[in-house]
């Protein structure tokens, strides 16, 4: 784990050289240690901001900054959102907070940007890699195998097949043909 990742287990998180009753966590770090993409956080910053610190609103231009008490809240809200068909509407109400303010009601987000759009896609790719990049190890180890395989049968092939000749020659045996020596 890097000095600026977070190893969350039930609401609780560290990381190496921090300490979590004297730092924040940017956003970023937050995203990694939930394994949510940064545009999601935001959104949720907006979408429940009841449940949040006021530093990790992130009003005006000011860095969105978390507290271990955000993160936990997040990874309820991360827990209510993975449920089937729940709206926001509906997490707010599970998680016990009020209606939306009018900022973040769903019809007036603005829609991600281009920048949002690019990490969500970098973010996702690097999910997907993680996760096939051992079946991509063992596809390659499997084709290796059966190159090794194949060469072994032309051998076996090439083998039977100067048997058989070298047993007609010699009048030693009827001469066999074998399908697969042709």
């Amino acid at each position: 784990m890097g000095s600026d990742q977070w190893e969350v287990r039930d609401g609780e998180a560290s990381g190496r050289g921090l300490t979590m009753t004297e730092d924040l966590m940017k956003i970023s770090q937050v995203s990694r240690a939930l394994q949510v993409p940064v545009p999601t956080l935001r959104r949720w910053t907006r979408e429940f901001a009841d449940g949040l610190s006021q530093r990790a609103r992130g009003q005006g231009s000011a860095d969105r900054l978390f507290t271990l008490d955000d993160l936990a809240f997040l990874r309820r809200v991360k827990m209510t959102m993975a449920k089937a068909d729940v709206t926001y509407e509906a997490a707010r109400a599970q998680l016990g907070l009020a209606a939306a303010p009018a900022s973040a009601t769903s019809s007036e987000v603005a829609p991600p940007t281009e920048e949002e759009r690019r990490q969500v896609s970098r973010y996702v790719r690097s999910i997907v890699e993680d996760v096939v990049a051992p079946y991509r190890r063992q596809i390659e180890k499997l084709e290796a195998l059966v190159a090794e395989q194949g060469q072994q049968l032309a051998q076996m092939r090439t083998l039977l097949e100067e048997l058989s000749e070298d047993a007609a020659r010699t009048g030693r045996g009827p001469r066999r043909t074998f399908p697969w020596a042709r």
